[in-house]
């Protein structure tokens, strides 16, 4: 640990220096708490670093110097020759440096003599006993490093901006308590910050801010007594690796009681939030402190792996709320449990995603459902209807279908593929089944790079009008569709029709007349504008298709 150490009386015009001591050597010392200033106001390490003599030239001129200097004078005053300021204590372009430093602060704190809080915008001393929660309003409490640095240390001395005693944290404790949300009994230590659950301790960090979004999640490693690596660049995912380390720590439910007000009803969420701002409302959830044995929950490449109680929204649906082991607050008696709802991912085993996050929900012990082994995705993500999947299923129109100016019909229809019966389409789930029920030309294919022709549809009125419309794949795997006359061509269709099987060679016949166009677009032929309507889904590994056909007369 790296300390200043302070010259005294005895010591004439010296001035501090920075001194190292092993874990097992380190002498008692202070330690100041206080928002930063700009970078270049601050007294840095390098600046302690220089030769005496520039450190007496360049180091009044800081802003921040002044502060150092209270500080050095307070700590002799309680007789303490050592103390630790972050601003020059830590050698931040050493990145092994600075995340020993990140992982040790909380110890560093709750081991110092005293902690001297200064509020630089708090201008007046305070009667502790007859202030108010408006005589103290300041920023520091705003702060996510000043939570762990008001919790951590046991004797916390308050100083207005010039420097005026104002109190301690004992004290003060009522006024801090309001403006922290912090139990008193945390405050000043009668219970052990380990004792609040993680869903309170989330909530005394819910409306801090830092700098850099890391350090959101950094400066709580301390509050939930868990280390990790510093990976600054990471962004929000840092929150996320946190409230993995303390499921590590803890089996307590309540890391998983968020809400995010200003989520959609259908929108996906994992079970970890992605801030301790979502943890707002959660002060007063804490965890049942002898639940049923379970298996350890953990994070896999299938999600979160977690047994949880499950039980069925609405028949029909794959809606469940899911019990946490966390009785419902204000209402301990009725044995509640806390609910959150999870969707059944379709396509997946046992794979599920959080919906309606901007609530918790409540249901009764003898409600709760199976206890099941499920997998959470934190990031369940909506298929991506243009990706490459190995399995497809068609549905084109059939007779009568076809949405036209005149009567035209589907009069026959040849596939590769294999056709498959409407109710196994509706265990999968696909399109609606409404959709689905109203059609028998359903086809299930086998995809290839080189499929070209998927289906070869027949379309006549009149016997002069008759025409093919054959469906594919164009270059780079996008569907398209393309026109051809079947008369111009010379092309059999009667002999085909004779066929009484659905899988014909007879589109593999045909590709040397397939030059498609993008499935939504137009194209005239003869008379007639037809246009072809691709609506797609994924189900898993399965890539639906939905076809219809509009024909305008000209």
């Amino acid at each position: 640990m790296r300390l200043i150490r302070i010259p005294d009386a005895e010591d004439g015009d010296s001035l501090p220096e920075l001194v190292d001591f092993p874990p097992d050597k380190v002498p008692e010392y202070a330690i100041l708490s206080h928002r930063w200033g700009a970078p270049a106001d601050e007294v840095l390490f390098e600046d302690m670093t220089q030769p005496e003599r520039h450190r007496k030239e360049n180091l009044p001129a800081k802003k921040g110097y002044e502060k150092l200097q209270y500080s050095y004078k307070q700590a002799l005053q309680h007789r303490l020759s050592y103390i630790w300021i972050d601003t020059c204590c830590i050698d931040k372009s050493s990145s092994a440096e600075l995340s020993e430093a990140i992982n040790s602060m909380y110890a560093w704190y709750r081991d110092a003599t005293v902690c001297y809080v200064y509020l630089d915008d708090v201008a007046t001393e305070l009667d502790s006993q007859d202030g108010t929660i408006e005589d103290m309003q300041t920023l520091w409490v705003t702060r996510g490093w000043t939570l762990q640095e008001l919790l951590a240390p046991s004797n916390v001395m308050f100083y207005s901006a010039n420097w005026a005693y104002l109190g301690t944290k004992y004290s003060l404790s009522s006024i801090l308590a309001k403006m922290t949300g912090i139990n008193e009994d945390f405050l000043i230590g009668r219970k052990p910050v380990r004792a609040a659950s993680v869903a309170t301790r989330m909530s005394w960090a819910a409306h801090r801010k830092t700098t850099r979004p890391e350090d959101m999640a950094y400066c709580l490693m301390g509050i939930f007594l868990v280390n990790m690596p510093m990976l600054y660049g990471e962004g929000a995912r840092a929150f996320l690796r946190l409230q993995e380390e303390i499921m590590k720590a803890c089996d307590d439910h309540s890391l998983f009681a968020w809400v995010d007000e200003a989520a959609s009803r259908d929108s996906y969420h994992g079970l970890l939030a992605k801030h301790p701002g979502l943890f707002n409302s959660s002060a007063q959830i804490f965890p049942y402190q002898e639940g049923e044995t379970r298996e350890p929950y953990s994070m896999t490449n299938r999600g979160l792996r977690i047994e949880l109680h499950l039980a069925l929204v609405q028949e029909g649906t794959q809606i469940y709320a899911a019990a946490l082991d966390c009785p419902t607050p204000l209402r301990l008696e009725n044995l509640q449990y806390l609910t959150i709802i999870l969707k059944k991912l379709s396509g997946v085993s046992n794979q599920y995603a959080r919906v309606q996050a901007m609530h918790l929900g409540q249901i009764g012990h003898e409600k709760r459902g199976k206890l099941e082994t499920i997998y959470v995705r934190q990031d369940a993500l909506i298929p991506d209807p243009t990706g490459i999947y190995p399995l497809h299923v068609f549905c084109f129109p059939s007779h009568g279908e076809i949405r036209a100016a005149k009567e035209y019909q589907v009069r026959d229809m040849f596939s590769s593929g294999e056709r498959v019966m409407t109710p196994k389409l509706l265990e999968m789930g696909g399109l609606s089944a409404a959709q689905w029920h109203e059609r028998s030309q359903v086809y299930e294919i086998i995809h290839k790079v080189d499929q070209g022709i998927i289906c070869v549809l027949y379309i006549g009125w009149k016997h002069s009008e008759d025409f093919l419309i054959l469906v594919g794949y164009r270059p780079h795997q996008q569907l398209g569709f393309c026109i051809v006359d079947p008369h111009a061509h010379n092309i059999d269709i009667w002999s085909q029709q004779s066929s009484t099987s659905y899988e014909s060679s007879f589109p593999s016949m045909l590709t040397p007349f397939f030059w498609p166009r993008p499935m939504g677009s137009r194209q005239l032929f003869g008379r007639n504008l037809i246009h072809v309507i691709e609506e797609t889904s994924v189900e898993g590994v399965i890539k639906c298709h939905l076809i219809d056909i509009t024909i305008e007369r000209k």
